[in-house]
């Protein structure tokens, strides 16, 4: 008489481990397969913003405008320079367009810097951003890296009319002499302008490869404990 409770009362357990036993074994690596997706698609998705953050970050600093109104100055003496001495290198004259254009150049790269400096405040700012600011951020970095291509290109072909002016005879003494003469102010201050390119260029290449190097040998130190470790 009572065996027949407990008889039934393990068939219950037996029963109940049966049921709950496949959804325990079922259920663990389709929740794996969903976190590895779930992971994966982040990754995915916050790479470009925080490429743009970090963009954000740097054009929001006072540097950024400081550089951005140092091309002021530079514009309006390389205007200037250029228009005063009009038609005053007949051994070059190409060469009065190089100095407008480049100090135009400076001019606009202001114009783009400024405006980042500006966009980039407000979204550091803002809790919510208008999408409109992150295209005008967006619009700001290839504005800056056309002017860069064009700045190198246009510097390349300056100098190719200053070279030209120097294999041809240039002489700053005599203007009746049309076939050689060119205005020494105009002309060395092209000369300048081409040199202090090369100068800024230079900074730039050790700068970003120092960065380089700084990055790879602190990444390598980090690498090394686990390397260790495993060995």
């Amino acid at each position: 008489m009572h065996q027949l409770p407990s008889y039934s009362n393990h068939a219950s357990v037996v029963n109940t481990d049966r049921k709950t036993s496949p959804a325990i074994t079922l259920f663990a690596p389709k929740d794996t397969g969903s976190i590895n997706v779930v992971d994966h698609e982040k990754q995915l998705s916050s790479t470009p913003k925080g490429w743009l953050d970090r963009a954000v970050i740097s054009m929001s600093t006072w540097k950024t405008l400081f550089l951005g109104l140092i091309t002021i100055p530079g514009f309006v003496g390389l205007l200037i320079l250029g228009l005063k001495y009009e038609n005053q290198c007949p051994v070059q004259p190409l060469i009065n367009t190089f100095v407008i254009v480049y100090g135009c150049g400076c001019f606009v790269q202001g114009i783009v810097v400024f405006i980042g400096f500006i966009t980039a405040n407000y979204m550091k700012r803002s809790h919510s951003p208008s999408p409109n600011a992150r295209c005008l951020i967006i619009a700001v970095l290839i504005g800056k890296l056309v002017y860069i291509l064009f700045s190198v290109v246009w510097w390349v072909v300056g100098q190719v009319w200053v070279f030209r002016a120097i294999a041809n005879g240039f002489q700053s003494n005599d203007p009746n002499q049309t076939t050689t003469y060119c205005n020494s102010t105009l002309f060395w201050n092209s000369v300048v302008l081409i040199t202090v390119t090369y100068v800024i260029l230079l900074i730039v290449i050790v700068v970003c490869g120092g960065r380089f190097i700084i990055k790879r040998y602190k990444m390598n130190q980090e690498a090394a404990p686990t390397i260790n470790e495993h060995s």
